[in-house]
């Protein structure tokens, strides 16, 4: 649970990276909580364990064939002969077959190959490294006083690797995440914002009326905006014709009493 937990906060924090960094602003403007990173973590790791929990569930498979075979007919079977060696070159083979793969696809141009290969890279180094300790299992080579160390080093291994392609699926998905608020703007919110002091929000098709009225709770109005993004206690707001390096990003308090917002879709 713990590393289940520490993966999630981890590939929140790193999609927003990626993602904010990809539409110009600096990810710790928005002031996401742990709990934050772990609730919009929840959806897209699921696939990710999906994965993870099917191969698990091949093993088990793999190893209610394969054992008894062992005990019953030896090494000297073929097919466990064979099998033997590759679980031994597991650890070399399975991110051979992932690199492979990943140029093939790149030579055809085949994006999902070149995407799937980038996130299947680490945790087939991982996945390696547990089928090569099963492999020495088997054979009966692993020394009773290295054990516990080897243990220790494979966990350490799988771990890493874990992290690794959890980062690697969070780059993609932050990019996809980005690239999808760019490239559909005027499909976000639009906002009109009340205000009961001028707040001087500038940029292309913004534009600010003063109310008429001298007792008005709010003697101004902003049109012409978007919602970006809402964390922290925060609403971020772009004009209607901001891009990435064009335009600043506008920040209002969610709490804040000299203001009201308006939401709607076009």
């Amino acid at each position: 649970m713990t590393v289940l937990t520490a993966l999630l906060v981890y590939f929140g924090w790193q999609r927003n990276d990626v993602m904010t960094d990809r539409l110009g602003i600096e990810e710790s403007i928005l002031g996401q909580s742990t709990r934050d990173y772990l609730l919009r973590s929840v959806r897209p790791a699921l696939v990710l364990l999906l994965v993870i929990a099917a191969g698990g569930l091949i093993w088990l498979q793999l190893d209610r064939v394969l054992a008894p075979r062992i005990r019953e007919r030896g090494a000297a079977d073929r097919v466990v002969r064979y099998s033997l060696r590759l679980l031994t070159w597991a650890w070399v083979l399975l991110p051979l077959v992932v690199f492979v793969f990943g140029t093939v696809s790149g030579a055809f141009v085949f994006t999902g190959g070149q995407e799937f290969a980038f996130i299947a890279w680490p945790l087939s180094i991982g996945a390696g490294a547990l089928l090569t300790y099963y492999g020495m299992h088997l054979r009966g080579t692993v020394a009773p006083d290295k054990e516990p160390l080897l243990r220790i080093f494979v966990a350490i291994t799988v771990v890493v690797m874990l992290f690794w392609g959890t980062s690697n699926y969070a780059t993609l998905q932050g990019r996809t995440l980005a690239d999808r608020l760019i490239g559909n703007m005027r499909g976000q919110n639009e906002v009109t914002v009340y205000s009961s002091k001028r707040l001087f929000l500038t940029g292309a098709g913004v534009a600010e009326a003063e109310l008429p009225g001298k007792n008005n709770a709010y003697s101004y109005r902003y049109s012409g905006l978007r919602l970006l993004a809402h964390a922290g206690g925060r609403y971020f707001l772009v004009s209607d014709q901001w891009a990435p390096g064009k335009g600043a990003v506008m920040v209002l308090r969610e709490k804040d009493s000299a203001l009201r917002m308006e939401f709607s879709r076009s």
